[in-house]
């Protein structure tokens, strides 16, 4: 099988040979070789792995996995590539810089939201 992992940015990783690709979908687990049927599949973040001269893993944020005869194509918003023990560091450090934007994003809202309501009812008091 032939795997590329997209991303906005860029190809991430491509491989031939590919024996096996293992992801997580939001259903579950499942495991992707060159005979099962054609499928689409909603993927949920995590460690996509495949063989191929040997195991490779790649960390991803949702996405989606396309299977087309010989062709796996995976597109999510971010890849990170790198050995396992690395790869588990990297993500949980992505999703707490996350987590952490996130929160910033919440209290800029709230602040933007408070400016608002206060603007409304000083041109509801004026004459």
């Amino acid at each position: 099988m032939r795997l590329k992992v997209q991303t906005p940015v860029g190809l991430a990783a491509e491989a031939e040979g590919v024996r096996r690709v293992v992801v997580h979908s939001l259903a579950g687990a499942y495991g992707i070789r060159p005979r099962r049927l054609d499928c689409v599949l909603p993927l949920a973040p995590g460690i996509l792995a495949y063989e191929a001269d040997e195991p490779h893993w790649v960390g991803i944020d949702a996405g989606i996995l396309v299977k087309a005869g010989a062709d796996v194509t995976v597109v999510t918003h971010r890849a990170f590539i790198g050995p396992l023990a690395e790869l588990r560091e990297i993500v949980a450090r992505e999703l707490q810089t996350r987590r952490e934007a996130d929160r910033r994003l919440g209290e800029a809202l709230a602040a933007l939201e408070t400016q608002f309501m206060r603007g409304l009812v000083e041109v509801a008091r004026a004459p």
